[in-house]
């Protein structure tokens, strides 16, 4: 029977093969979206790994509960505990996607003719939630976060020293500039090695799964990615036309859920 996979750019049938030697391992989904949608976790899952999924929306979450099986918190890994206010958008298919606790949110959604919904989540330290979970410190394969904006908090609420994951793959939305975390995970001993699509791959320094040449490596299939980068770029600009970026809007949304697909 054929392997299914379901990461959006492809990114669980890369990890698959990375680790396929290495038996059932750990991994932490933090943006678990629905659990199925461009996951990057369920099949892990589903060949027996243990999953920590983090999801501040509500209605997703009530749909993890029913298609997955793993450990579920139910808010926002951040730098500290607490509650804050997730836009959570409306008005659209995938309109979820582009959900946000960031300042600034707010004013981003309306502008692709979405309306908002403000609602109260809970937070927490990344170390917490794993603590939580059950996972112990050196059996994390991978990390994936996808946190629209929100990346450098909920690495700041990450002890890396303590825990050690192998693999860490972050969404960054940029340009030309990057996010500002490559040089915060170097100096902490991760190294650049991949992109597929909208995120970064890095590596702990020195680890086999990050090659020889890790930078001239990104490097390559950056070129690639940031290609995409600028036609998400033109395609935002498009949803701030005044009168139409609604129905653009709609239409791209349904083309990057096909994508997913």
């Amino acid at each position: 029977m054929a392997e299914q996979f379901y990461g959006q750019f492809g990114e669980d049938r890369l990890l698959a093969d990375m680790f396929r030697d290495g038996g059932a391992g750990v991994c932490v989904d933090v943006g678990a979206n629905d659990g199925v949608t461009g996951s990057v976790s369920l099949y892990f899952e589903r060949i027996g790994w243990r999953c920590v999924l983090v999801e501040p929306n509500p209605d997703l979450c009530a749909r993890l509960r029913r298609e997955r099986a793993s450990f579920l918190f139910e808010g926002a890994a951040s730098a500290a505990r607490g509650t804050t206010t997730l836009m959570l958008a409306e008005g659209a298919d995938l309109s979820h996607a582009v959900s946000s606790i960031e300042p600034g949110a707010r004013d981003g959604i309306r502008r692709q003719g979405l309306t908002v919904r403000e609602v109260a989540v809970a937070t927490a330290p990344l170390d917490e939630i794993l603590e939580q979970a059950g996972v112990a410190p050196g059996e994390i394969a991978f990390v994936s976060i996808d946190v629209e904006g929100h990346e450098a908090a909920v690495l700041a609420g990450f002890n890396l020293a303590r825990w050690r994951p192998r693999v860490l793959i972050i969404e960054d939305n940029s340009i030309f500039f990057g996010n500002g975390l490559r040089g915060l995970l170097e100096r902490q001993g991760y190294v650049r090695f991949r992109r597929t699509g909208v995120n970064d791959w890095y590596a702990a320094r020195g680890d086999a799964v990050a090659g020889e040449r890790p930078e001239q490596a990104y490097r390559t299939s950056m070129v690639r990615a940031r290609g995409l980068m600028i036609r998400r770029n033109l395609s935002d600009r498009l949803l701030a036309l005044p009168g139409v970026g609604g129905a653009i809007g709609h239409v791209l949304r349904s083309l990057r859920g096909q994508s997913s697909d």
